[in-house]
């Protein structure tokens, strides 16, 4: 198949891609990128004339990519299944962390109004970074992030001692609100 691609001539590409892309900045960006390449071989150390390409695309050194079993970018862990699980786990132990802090200031006489938003700003801020990637991941992951949610719930209720207001679970923050997350959703106890 890369073979059968590698002699379609851009101009023939570029009108079919017209025809199926609306986009003009992504008609435009794959237009640069196969306008004016040039290529020459190398043999016996010597090199061939330049010469323009006209089908195909760029193929490299022919150095083999290295293949990981995960990359971070943005801060995301991207794996090779895009199972969403080195970012999960990434973010349970991260929240996890934070945790403490919110248990040490429970036992001091804040309030719960307080300690909500300190868990807004410093733990579930780590549980919905990202929230509109973790679409595709499992029940398990995501009653891992939400088991989190629970723990600092019951921190700050002081095991059900202090009323708390209903504070949606993640999920629902994600379904009903995918573009926001703010803290409007946390009403005031009082």
């Amino acid at each position: 198949m890369s073979k059968a691609f590698d002699r379609v001539n851009h101009a023939t590409l570029m009108l079919r891609f017209c025809e199926v892309i609306s986009d003009p900045r992504d008609i435009a960006w794959t237009l640069d990128y196969l306008h004016g390449r040039t290529q020459r071989v190398f043999a016996n150390n010597t090199h061939s004339q330049w010469t323009h390409i006209t089908s195909g695309v760029p193929q490299g050194g022919g150095e083999a990519v290295p293949v990981v079993p995960t990359a971070r970018y943005l801060g995301w862990h991207i794996d090779s299944s895009l199972s969403h699980s080195y970012q999960v786990q990434d973010m349970v132990l991260k929240a996890s962390k934070r945790l403490y802090l919110l248990r040490v200031l429970a036992r001091t006489s804040m309030s719960a109004d307080d300690l909500l938003l300190i868990y807004s700003a410093l733990i579930r801020s780590v549980l919905e970074y990202g929230h509109v990637l973790l679409v595709g991941c499992s029940k398990g992951q995501e009653e891992e992030l939400e088991r989190v949610q629970r723990r600092a719930l019951k921190i700050i209720s002081r095991r059900g001692i202090r009323p708390l207001p209903h504070l949606p679970s993640l999920k629902e923050r994600s379904c009903n609100h995918p573009a926001e997350t703010n803290d409007e959703s946390i009403p005031p106890t009082s």
